[in-house]
């Protein structure tokens, strides 16, 4: 159901144009696409999606270089992430140039660099052992680099940048679990908040919070390599573990991952292992929709040993594949 105008119009969000971005200074085109115009590509489209308010398929534009993804469910925080990691971060991480963002009708647009490639969730399963690997060890370097951002407040907080609330997927629908949680207790206000038991020192880091195969773009040869992370919209500051333990917890779209290769992705995740998360986590329980007060519970054992994350869990996968990013090339647009 659509909103109501009164809550379409509650939020206001002042366009921003990234004057500084080589969508302008290339002068591919002298404004950005309006909403209007967007809408109307993805109708054209005839895409089955195409007019859901909430999150339609982002919209390709490749003659401009250009991909709009847009959405009541969209907000600007995600172009702000995307925008101060790529900056701090300088190239060590692959991430689509931001160009500029708007508000329209309750619905808000992120105009970005479209990057060309597969997701790693359509090339996974054919790819062969060496290149699975290969790929996994880039994307730990990738981790770990935004694992090494510091934050600019001089108190320490948990919530997404610019010290706002968390966008996760599994404390949305619960605003007391979203803080930001401010202050040198900020970790154990979470955790109690949220119910979690962790026995050991946790630290804050920066997180994608959103890591899977769908959000990880390949370059199109036979020996991939990692051209672009996409889907900022979860990142934030967070718990250590929470990176590694929200990766582990996405189920690959059936249609195109069997469920023995959905078993590889997982063991091999451990590749993307942060720190000595593998070693130490035994088991980790989140539940979506439904949080209760134990919606995490995160049991840590000395004696799980690296290469082995599954001895001693057996959770139900949850299934992203409803809100899996299916794009819309709109050839000579």
């Amino acid at each position: 159901m659509t909103p109501s105008k009164e809550y379409l119009h509650s939020a206001v969000l002042d366009p921003v144009k990234v004057n500084h971005s080589s969508f302008f200074c290339e002068g591919r085109a002298s404004a950005l696409p309006s909403p209007n115009e967007i809408r109307l590509l993805n109708g054209n489209s005839g895409g089955v999606r195409t007019g859901d308010f909430y999150r339609p398929p982002p919209v390709r534009i490749p003659s401009l270089g250009l991909l709009v993804k847009y959405g009541a469910d969209v907000t600007a925080r995600e172009a702000k992430a995307q925008m101060m990691v790529r900056e701090k971060l300088g190239g060590q991480v692959p991430i689509p140039e931001v160009f500029g963002w708007t508000m329209d009708e309750g619905q808000v647009f992120i105009y970005m660099q479209l990057v060309e490639g597969d997701t790693l969730e359509a090339r996974w399963e054919n790819l062969g052992e060496a290149n699975r690997r290969s790929v996994c060890a880039q994307l730990r370097c990738m981790v770990d680099s935004w694992r090494s951002l510091t934050q600019d407040n001089h108190e320490c907080y948990i919530g997404t940048s610019y010290g706002q609330p968390l966008n996760d997927i599994f404390l949305q629908k619960r605003p007391e679990l979203v803080g930001p949680f401010k202050g040198p207790d900020a970790i154990e206000q979470f955790h109690h908040a949220c119910g979690i038991d962790v026995a050991q020192h946790t630290s804050i880091v920066f997180t994608h919070a959103d890591l899977v195969a769908p959000n990880i773009i390949l370059s199109t040869d036979t020996d991939p390599t990692v051209v672009a992370i996409i889907d900022w919209a979860q990142a934030g500051w967070y718990p250590d573990y929470w990176e590694y333990c929200k990766a582990r917890r996405v189920e690959l779209d059936s249609q195109c991952i069997s469920p023995e290769v959905q078993d590889e992705w997982l063991v091999l995740m451990a590749c993307v292992n942060i720190d000595e998360l593998v070693e130490r986590m035994a088991a980790l329980s989140l539940q979506s929709n439904n949080i209760t007060t134990d919606c995490v519970t995160v049991a840590l054992d000395e004696n799980v040993h690296s290469g082995s994350p599954d001895s001693n869990e057996d959770i139900e996968m949850l299934d992203y594949s409803d809100t899996s990013r299916n794009q819309v090339a709109l050839q000579g647009a």
